[in-house]
């Protein structure tokens, strides 16, 4: 689990977290927000939601080691947005991630 602790806090248990994120029965599990941010011409390509809470929120996820590997496994620069990377990174790699609506 990664939480960038700028603006997450915990509601519940990481026991209860844990539980919840095996319901999803997904590989990776990320945080949803409701702006499609930082580039807002992604937001088409982002699946149907029936919240406003669409879009990847990069400062919260939680998957299996593997899972967030095969993720992770492209560089990442140091002078990339990295919320940008994951948006694309998730559409183009959706079978291993899910979103928490």
């Amino acid at each position: 689990m990664f939480v960038d602790g700028y603006d997450v806090f915990f509601l519940e248990s990481i026991d209860t977290i844990v539980e919840r994120f095996l319901g999803f029965g997904t590989e990776i599990l990320f945080a949803a927000e409701k702006d499609c941010w930082p580039d807002k011409t992604l937001a088409a390509k982002f699946p149907v939601s029936s919240t406003p809470y669409k879009y990847l929120n990069s400062g919260c996820y939680i998957g299996y080691a593997g899972a967030l590997e095969t993720f992770f496994n492209q560089y990442i620069p140091n002078d990339s947005d990295d919320q940008l990377w994951m948006h694309q990174r998730f559409l183009d790699n959706n079978r291993l991630v899910a979103l928490d609506y």
